[in-house]
């Protein structure tokens, strides 16, 4: 049953077996499956079925580490979450991103790909997908795709599946609307998550609309999904008895933020021995699609030092880049003056535009003298780009800001920071990505060193994939929870979501937290029966 909460009487209390809070990809997949018991689940939406700006207004804060997208922007808050704008690309876990790596601070999974392997088989069913198979080479056979694998030495040739995408609050409606043991109620946010007295369980959560209704909501058995960013921010909230927030009495909630990295900072030369395009391309494969990419052998990781990369290579007039802080603030102020009007944030704009003063001088003199459209190199030159992991940093992290939503609670800050071993990582991969290109006879790496202050190439942002924020550890003091996604110190709350994730390889995580919910739902079933 799918249902609206500003329609309750203030001040209700509703009861339920298992409390979802969240509605995202791990929120619905978690609940269709426990859905499959007798439980009665209770799935907390704070958005309704469609986009609606109040609603997504409650996702606005602040930025102040490295330049990242706006806070209201990177996320959607309505049923079926930031599914509703995913691009639908999956790929798997690697073997080596669950194992401590001792050049890689605070890596290591308490579990293994082995305890995720049961649940990718319906993990794909859910996200639409094909067949359990990400072999490179293999699919390219398939297809009638040239096989690289052959010509490589440090590289691996692996493939990407795409799902159609799958809008989950859409695809999964129906489902959730007929079923008799799932109430989904929309427009409930979470204001906080009570404990009690002995401070060892949950015993309500507290639940607000903008309609100007509150609700209570007790069960036996809680789920936090609701992303990694927003899931440490209810944590932090809920500071009624613990003044650091719940399950942060080791100061771990909110740290570690992760992104996956995107980094384009040359172009490849084909030698015209291999049609190296037609390998990335994305095809049909019936009812989804695949491409191929490249990425680091476990070797060359474990030789190197260096963290987890893939490859991708581009047609130029293919690869669209994000624009700077500073650009997308001059542009809007413009925009907004030009209309007689200033914009919402005024005075962050103008700071906005006056630390980027170089880059906005730059991209208005490429406009003006068209520099932007030249280039030295042939035309057959493809960019050359790097997705990876980014190393876990407890000092990148998400805490509450003193500014207020609508509903008078904290909004969160940012602070996204990255580490030597990031830089060193994306430089030194290249590095042998361009050797094993040349070694194969594939074609020659063409690459600039970036002239930016941090040696960071200016074409470099992120995934829109959050991480980390209540990492899984099998010690209270080094993660928020524990193999099996329960909050340290608390009997009844679990946390769903790539927020548990340790690190993130460089795989696309919608997938990998399906399965990893899936695999909360087994342990929950057992539970709760």
């Amino acid at each position: 049953m799918i249902s609206d909460a500003r329609s309750l009487p203030d001040g209700e209390t509703l009861d339920a077996d298992l409390c979802i809070i969240g509605g995202g990809a791990a929120g619905i997949s978690l609940a269709l499956e426990m859905g499959r018991t007798r439980q009665r689940v209770l799935l907390l939406e704070s958005g309704g079925l469609e986009f609606e700006a109040e609603t997504q207004a409650l996702y606005d804060g602040e930025s102040v580490g490295r330049d990242y997208y706006a806070l209201d922007a990177t996320r959607l808050r309505f049923l079926g979450g930031t599914t509703n704008h995913w691009g639908g690309m999956c790929t798997r876990l690697n073997p080596i991103d669950f194992e401590p790596r001792p050049w890689v601070s605070h890596s290591g999974w308490p579990i293994g790909l082995p305890d995720l392997e049961p649940h990718f088989e319906r993990a794909h069913a859910l996200c639409q997908l094909g067949p359990v198979d990400y072999d490179g080479d293999g699919w390219a056979a398939r297809q009638g795709r040239p096989q690289l694998q052959p010509h490589l030495q440090r590289l691996v040739s692996r493939s990407a599946q795409f799902s159609p995408p799958t809008r989950f609050g859409e695809v999964y409606r129906d489902s959730l609307d007929q079923s008799a043991t799932v109430h989904v109620l929309l427009h409930a946010t979470v204001s906080e998550l009570l404990q009690d007295d002995a401070g060892k369980s949950l015993n309500r959560v507290a639940v607000r609309t903008l309609a100007g209704n509150t609700f209570t909501v007790t069960a036996r058995t809680y789920v936090l999904a609701c992303g990694a960013i927003e899931n440490a921010r209810i944590l932090l909230l809920s500071n009624r008895q613990e003044p650091a927030g719940v399950g942060n009495r080791h100061d771990l909630v909110g740290r570690h933020f992760m992104e996956h990295l995107s980094v384009w900072p040359g172009w490849l030369v084909p030698s015209g021995k291999v049609a190296l395009q037609p390998f990335f391309e994305i095809r049909s494969a019936g009812a989804f699609d695949v491409a191929g990419y490249l990425a680091l052998s476990a070797a060359t990781q474990r030789q190197e030092q260096i963290l987890n990369l893939s490859f991708f290579l581009e047609p130029r007039d293919k690869v669209h880049f994000p624009q700077p802080k500073g650009v997308r603030s001059a542009h809007r102020l413009l925009q907004d003056i030009k209309q007689g009007t200033l914009p919402d944030g005024f005075l962050g704009h103008v700071s906005n535009v006056v630390s980027d003063l170089d880059r906005i001088g730059a991209r208005a003199y490429e406009k003006l003298s068209g520099a932007e459209e030249s280039t030295s190199l042939p035309d057959v030159a493809l960019m050359a780009g790097i997705s990876m992991e980014q190393a876990p940093n407890p000092e990148s992290r998400v805490t509450l800001s003193r500014d207020r939503d609508a509903l008078g609670l904290n909004r969160v800050r940012l602070d996204w920071r990255l580490t030597e071993l990031d830089r060193r990582s994306w430089q030194r991969g290249m590095e042998i990505f361009g050797a094993d290109m040349a070694a194969g006879g594939l074609g020659r790496l063409w690459m600039e060193d970036p002239d930016t202050a941090d040696g960071w190439p200016e074409e470099t942002y992120g995934h829109h994939h959050h991480m980390g924020t209540t990492r899984m550890h099998d010690d209270a003091q080094e993660g928020v929870v524990d193999r099996n996604c329960r909050v340290h110190g608390l009997e009844n709350l679990y946390i769903a979501g790539s927020s548990v994730f340790p690190t993130g390889g460089y795989s696309w995580p919608t997938l990998n937290l399906v399965a990893l919910a899936l695999r909360l739902a087994q342990h929950l079933t057992e539970k709760l029966q």
